[in-house]
């Protein structure tokens, strides 16, 4: 039996229902600029909304153990605020238990999902959160930094997936 090769990341993919409400959540409190920004890049059917669990260029290669054993399983996310600049937007959440009640781990510092970014700069949601919630971080967010509170906490479920590229 081969060696199974490392994924690029973990993730909790988010089906259309649950993209549905996110898109929903989100759309009261962003600007008519962002939320044109976001339905553009959404409409990419390639792209697909999902929170990172674990990332191979972050996390060890030993936390990737317990999400190997929880892939396919129904994870909960509360959506908690959006934030925002001129890279990218980004929805803050809260990893929830799974069905069955067990918890699964995140590794990420700021779980979120992000909505929108200039391309190439994904990896900017992680800064853009850090200087939005305070933590710090290692990077800078581009110019001003908006973080929206979401009104009401949406729950929606994604499912743990590993990605290969």
């Amino acid at each position: 039996e081969g060696v199974q090769s490392a994924p690029l990341y973990a993730g909790l993919h988010l089906d259309s229902q649950a993209e549905a409400q996110l898109r929903a959540s989100i759309d009261g409190v962003l600007s008519e600029e962002l939320r044109q920004r976001v339905e553009a890049h959404l409409r990419d059917k390639k792209r697909r909304l999902h929170v990172t669990l674990w990332h191979v260029q972050r996390d060890s290669m030993a936390a990737l153990s317990q999400l190997r054993a929880a892939e396919g399983r129904r994870v909960g996310i509360e959506l908690c605020a959006v934030a925002a600049d001129e890279v990218c937007v980004a929805v803050s959440v809260r990893v929830l238990p799974a069905e069955d009640g067990q918890q699964v781990a995140c590794y990420n510092e700021h779980p979120h999902i992000t909505v929108w970014c200039q391309p190439g700069r994904a990896v900017h949601s992680n800064e853009l959160l850090a200087q939005a919630l305070g933590g710090g971080g290692g990077g800078e967010a581009a110019g001003a930094v908006a973080l929206l509170d979401l009104p009401e906490r949406t729950r929606v479920w994604g499912s743990v997936s590993l990605h290969y590229s």
